[in-house]
Parts: structure tokens; C-alpha cells; sequence
């Protein structure tokens, strides 16, 4: 049974050969996997049978990627959206969230012209080919972006996102 045939059935409710498998691990434990026996080369869905091929592209602000400040442990640095972060390089957590470009819905208005599609947010000869790819393969495919909430709490910081749907709906929505 393909991993295709496999996520459809569970989508309706059928039983399959076995039960669909698929994670997304950090790059830090795909590190400790390796020094555990996952072998060099081997990537953890091949190795697993991670059932998805994911695809996708860029629903940021596009905003300039800026290091500032890096140590052996670890990386602070602004991503796409304009928020600043710190990234441990050999410990698996969550990024810690330090600030963020858009903290207001002023500042909201401001930054939404950013988000208009344009070209550069999908490599589409790349992607359509890789698609065929994984569908020829017999993958279950998915189309990945960062929705909704986690979009919004990446962008404003979790904090700011939770008060503002209780005190600006209409932002948030």
C-alpha cells in the first residue's frame, strides 16, 4: 500500500495496513538520531516511512534576515517576519521569542502590503517538479504554510495575539 493510499483511508475512517506515520523533527534530534544509529545519509522520512511530501513557500514579510549575535550555543537572530528569536544549535527547544517588528495594529497596516503574492514567494518549476515526484512515488502530498494563529503568534509574539482577540477581534480575524 502506497503512503498515499494510506493517509486517504485514514482520512475516511478505513482501515489500512498499518497506521499513517509522519513527524517533522528538529534538526537537533535528527543530531542525536545520528549519533544514536540513524545513518549518515539516510534522511529520518526515508528511514521511518514518513507518509507526507510536503510543498510550499514563503508567507512571510520577506523582511531581511539579520544575525545578531552568535556564540558556539546559540543564535540570535531576526527572521522574515521581523521577529527576533534565539535558536540553541545542539539542544532540541522551542525558540525563545525576544521581540517583535509588529506590535501593534498600526503597525499591522503597515506591513500587510507585504504579504501580496509576487513570484518570489514560490519556486514553482521547483516545487511542480518535486510534486510529480513524490505523487509519482506513491506520497500522500500537502501544500505547507505557517496558518492562522501560529502565523499570527510568530509575527506578534504569543502574548500580544492572545490579549488582542480578546481586545481587537477584528486584527487578529
Amino acid at each position: 500500500m502506497t503512503s498515499r493510499e494510506r493517509v486517504k483511508l485514514a482520512l475516511q475512517h478505513r482501515e489500512a495496513d498499518r497506521i499513517a506515520v509522519h513527524d517533522s523533527p528538529w534538526g537537533t534530534t535528527v543530531e542525536r538520531w545520528r549519533k544514536e544509529g540513524l545513518p549518515e545519509g539516510q534522511s529520518p522520512a526515508g528511514y521511518f516511512g514518513f507518509e507526507f511530501r510536503g510543498f510550499g513557500g514563503d508567507n512571510s514579510l520577506q523582511l531581511p534576515r539579520q544575525v545578531i549575535e552568535e556564540t558556539d550555543e546559540y543564535v540570535i537572530a531576526t527572521n522574515a517576519d521581523g521577529a527576533k528569536m534565539k535558536n540553541w544549535k545542539h539542544k532540541t527547544s522551542t525558540p525563545e521569542l525576544i521581540g517583535f517588528t509588529v506590535t501593534s495594529r498600526e503597525i499591522w497596516e503597515e506591513y500587510k502590503p507585504r504579504m501580496v503574492m509576487n513570484e518570489s514567494r514560490v519556486n514553482w518549476e521547483h516545487q511542480i517538479k518535486a510534486n510529480k515526484a513524490a505523487r509519482e512515488a506513491g506520497f500522500f502530498c500537502t501544500m505547507n504554510f505557517a496558518p492562522g494563529f501560529t502565523k499570527v503568534c510568530d509575527m506578534v509574539g504569543p502574548e500580544r495575539t492572545l490579549i488582542a482577540m480578546m481586545t481587537e477581534p477584528d486584527w487578529i480575524k
